[in-house]
């Protein structure tokens, strides 16, 4: 992704043909990575935010796209779930399109940052609201307590990183720019990630997941030296 001209390259890793496609926003891959969805859009005041004009998707090995959307829907999200192979966009509410059927349905949820399974999804805090894990079955929300109050003394004020399940229990990591911390949505408990290493920085050190849980990195010269949670 070149980001400052917001053109996507894609790179047949077997002839190492190149692809472009400019105006691309956010993309999520399908379940099974052979097909990616994205929102296309045009810059505005310097690059910083953008205009959705629709939304594609593209098969990288044939070099084609279709149109989901175009023009009249905003779109600032767009996911493609694995549980149940539907693209969720997010604008002003959550659509949801069926790749195979094609069909487009309103849904009631307020995020498209649902867990793998399916039975939640996440709302960031956003302008002094906290943030929410919500049921997709009823929309109700979930009573998340603290291990440590001080970890967040004012409420839920995070972002999502990633989702995992670890032994049937759907886990939600999630940060407040500075430490990462993890939920289980079976206890809805909220506990701070302690790195293997005080050297490790949470968050800036973070390279990935594993299994479900976290991967950090510290680079020494040429060479990574990679930490398990």
């Amino acid at each position: 992704m070149v980001e400052d001209k917001h053109i996507a390259v894609i790179i047949d890793l077997e002839d190492n043909s190149k692809w472009t496609i400019e105006n691309v926003e956010k993309v999520s891959w399908s379940p099974q990575r052979a097909l990616f969805v994205y929102i296309g859009g045009e810059c505005i005041q310097g690059g910083d935010y953008y205009y959705s004009t629709g939304a594609w998707l593209v098969d990288p090995a044939s070099k084609t796209r279709d149109s989901i959307f175009i023009n009249q829907h905003y779109f600032d999200d767009i996911v493609w779930r694995k549980n149940d192979n539907n693209i969720y966009l997010d604008g002003s509410g959550v659509v949801k399109y069926d790749p195979i059927t094609k069909e487009i349905k309103k849904t009631p949820y307020r995020s498209c940052e649902i867990s793998p399974d399916g039975r939640y999804y996440f709302i960031a805090s956003l302008e002094g609201e906290l943030a929410k894990f919500i049921r997709t079955q009823d929309n109700s929300e979930l009573n998340i307590s603290l291990e440590d109050e001080k970890d967040m003394p004012f409420g839920l004020q995070c972002d999502m990183v990633e989702w995992a399940i670890i032994e049937d229990a759907v886990i939600s990591y999630v940060t407040d720019a500075s430490d990462l911390f993890e939920v289980d949505l079976s206890s809805c408990v909220l506990r701070k990630v302690h790195p293997p290493s005080p050297d490790i920085d949470p968050i800036d050190d973070l390279v990935g997941f594993r299994d479900g849980r976290p991967v950090w990195a510290k680079i020494h010269g040429d060479k990574a030296e990679l930490f398990y949670y």
